[in-house]
């Protein structure tokens, strides 16, 4: 439900920019935040949910995942010691490469 929930508002939210500019490169869209208050508002929570930012829906299912991954990191098993904190930097490095990513969206076809 997640998923569905923040996709459908960013193809949506893609959709109407496309269907009341024409264009589809983010880099000729530039600014188009003053012209769509509405629709620049919905792409931020939709982008916003996508890289899992508190406190939307994104977000709870991650820190599930993180609080997993810090439980298996006080296992007994040495693999579970040693996968533990690995999972969770990869985790928090994919987080912030998804973060910086959605950041990059939303300012150059919005903000200009």
């Amino acid at each position: 439900i997640n998923h569905s929930l923040f996709k459908s508002t960013l193809f949506l939210g893609a959709g109407s920019v496309w269907f009341r500019t024409g264009h589809r490169d983010i880099e000729k869209l530039g600014g188009i935040g003053k012209k769509m208050p509405v629709i620049s508002l919905a792409m931020l929570v939709g982008l916003m949910a996508m890289a899992a930012l508190p406190p939307l829906n994104g977000f709870a299912g991650e820190w599930v995942i993180y609080q997993s991954f810090f439980a298996l990191g006080q296992s007994e098993a040495f693999i579970g010691r040693l996968l533990g904190p690995l999972l969770a930097v990869g985790l928090a490095i994919t987080g912030a490469l998804a973060v910086m990513c959605m950041a990059k969206v939303y300012g150059v076809t919005f903000l200009g």
